[in-house]
């Protein structure tokens, strides 16, 4: 099945809602109706129309034992032709590995920011843990206008931005010190879609990091891909926020390499790093209990180092509790038990914190 994500500006959009076409209001198409819908989306001139037909086809083998396809389905397929750059700020627990596109039943699955403040009375200690980043979108574009035929059968760009942004984690600890990394730079985020995929998002970037003292100095690119499909569950899901019950798997694939010039606090050594690998998860959401959803979630980050074949594996787990229908703050747990490649130090926390996902 193939799909347009995005229309350029200034593209005319023709309505052609289902609903006009379902003559007897049953909220179902079928017969005669889907003949009709069809033949006008079928010689539509637009790219919107031309991915309402394809999704339609594909809603037909789904129900060709009964030969109803119901209008509200219908609807939630069409919530994926709007994909677009139109949220400029992001905050995530990672922004350099997100591409920040927004699309409609394929937004990319990611934890937000957490914060978190601890104070030690008896060791007369404070320790502030950070594990985020901030992004800001700065060139918009949206100007790609893929053919109706190529939206179809090809795969084809179709939006890509240019942004700043901004990440660290770590720990910042009195009389002790600060364990950890800041990394900070330019990244392009190209959005594919069409062909097998309903979307492909892959991100290049360029940054400098250093340790959380700003004592160290490296340099690096990084690229990133991560494949959507809703229909698999593939960093995507059809369900919305009113869905009790929604599950999706984490994939993507990263290849990083970098320069240390200086390691500083870091775990880092003076050298190159090449690591080739990525994310494997998966993502539950429940909402029978609590109305605002409960999130569990599990991943590995694995990395190999072609410079010197040091590998680097990273096993996260969390249960959150959202507090906003938005699932923009949350209060959870998280164990961390592993190595990461930005600051190979070995880790084994358990935590209670607040997440900002915005």
């Amino acid at each position: 099945m193939g799909a347009v994500l995005a229309t350029a500006p200034g593209l005319a959009v023709a309505e052609t809602p289902p609903k006009d076409f379902d003559r007897n209001g049953d909220q179902f198409l079928s017969g005669g109706e889907l003949v009709e819908f069809k033949e006008v989306l079928r010689t539509s001139p637009n790219a919107v129309d031309a991915t309402r037909y394809e999704l339609l086809e594909e809603k037909e083998k789904v129900y060709a034992a009964s030969g109803l396809v119901p209008i509200g389905e219908l609807s939630v397929d069409l919530e994926r032709g709007s994909c677009d750059f139109e949220q400029r700020l992001f905050i995530r627990r990672t922004i350099i590995d997100l591409p920040l596109a927004e699309c409609k039943g394929l937004r990319p699955k990611s934890d937000g920011a957490a914060f978190n403040i601890t104070n030690d009375r008896k060791a007369d200690t404070a320790t502030v843990d950070i594990n985020g980043g901030i992004g800001l979108v700065l060139l918009p574009a949206r100007t790609f206008k893929p053919s109706r035929e190529g939206s179809r059968t090809g795969f084809s760009l179709v939006d890509l931005a240019v942004s700043a942004f901004a990440e660290g984690e770590g720990a910042f600890e009195t009389d002790k010190d600060d364990d950890g990394y800041l990394r900070g730079g330019l990244k392009v985020d190209w959005l594919f879609g069409g062909g097998a995929l309903e979307r492909l998002g892959v991100s290049t970037a360029g940054y400098y990091q250093s340790d959380l003292g700003l004592g160290s100095g490296g340099y690096g690119v990084q690229v990133t891909a991560v494949p959507q499909n809703s229909r698999y569950l593939l960093n995507a899901s059809t369900r919305g926020a009113k869905d009790k019950i929604d599950f999706s798997f984490r994939a993507k694939g990263i290849f990083d390499a970098f320069h240390v010039d200086d390691a500083g606090q870091t775990a880092l050594s003076k050298g190159d790093y090449a690591w080739f690998g990525g994310e494997l998860g998966f993502e539950y959401v429940d909402r029978t209990v609590w109305e605002n959803g409960i999130v569990l979630s599990s991943g590995v980050n694995g990395y190999w180092n072609a410079v010197d074949g040091e590998d680097a594996v990273l096993w996260v787990t969390g249960l959150d509790v959202l507090l906003d229908p938005a699932r923009r703050v949350s209060f959870g747990f998280q164990y961390t038990r592993g190595t990461s490649r930005q600051n190979p130090v070995f880790q084994n926390i358990a935590s209670l914190g607040f997440k900002l996902k915005f």
